[in-house]
């Protein structure tokens, strides 16, 4: 994959083939957790129940009965495995990364359904969101991290609401960071998700 490919790319699974012999298991559970995240309001309570447990994995924290919960999950697809090509299906597929177990191929044979595809554009943006650019990697002096940065950058991880990127790329800014790739990033439209590759270099998180 080429670094125009990787800016452009709507699908996940290239992109995630790309990097995954690079990064920890963290931030591919963090790509679940946020795909997840964007139809929570559609998700029935057995999914919650799996995505409560995985992210209580993903963040060190006791997750209960969390290969029981998948179990329910998968059963909870295929049930729903009709020909409709509702969005939320699509979604939910796709967040996983079970979408061969759990997706009919006698209704997606070619991966070529509009629903499909829109789904996955959705996840690839989230997914540059939480890897950033591989091609080019980032770091951050020391002397840009001051407390009010951290401040923000925690704040924004544990509540998960992103409004105040634009305020952490100035105070970047004022403690000297002129990386162009890093400002833009906090200052662009988004999508912005816990895992954020900026908010965690802020953190110090991998």
């Amino acid at each position: 994959m080429t670094e125009a490919e990787w800016l452009t790319c709507r699908e996940t699974h290239p992109m995630l083939a790309h990097v995954e012999a690079h990064v920890e298991q963290r931030k591919p559970g963090l790509l679940v957790l946020a795909c997840f995240n964007l139809i929570w309001d559609e998700l029935p309570d057995v999914c919650r129940d799996w995505v409560i447990a995985f992210g209580n994995e993903i963040e060190g924290r006791v997750a209960d009965q969390i290969d029981d919960k998948w179990l329910d999950v998968l059963d909870y697809f295929r049930d729903q495995n009709t020909p409709d090509g509702e969005r939320r299906y699509a979604l939910l597929n796709l967040s996983t990364g079970c979408e061969m177990g759990c997706w009919s191929d006698d209704y997606y044979p070619d991966r070529g359904d509009t629903v499909w595809a829109q789904a996955e554009a959705e996840h690839a943006d989230v997914l540059r969101d939480i890897f950033g650019n591989p091609f080019r990697p980032v770091t951050l002096s020391p002397s840009s991290i001051t407390s009010i940065a951290v401040a923000l950058a925690a704040q924004m991880y544990e509540s998960r609401d992103f409004s105040a990127m634009p305020i952490l790329a100035d105070a970047l800014q004022d403690a000297g960071c002129d990386n162009d790739d890093i400002l833009n990033h906090c200052r662009g439209p988004g999508p912005h998700v816990r895992g954020c590759w900026v908010v965690d270099l802020v953190l110090g998180k991998q």
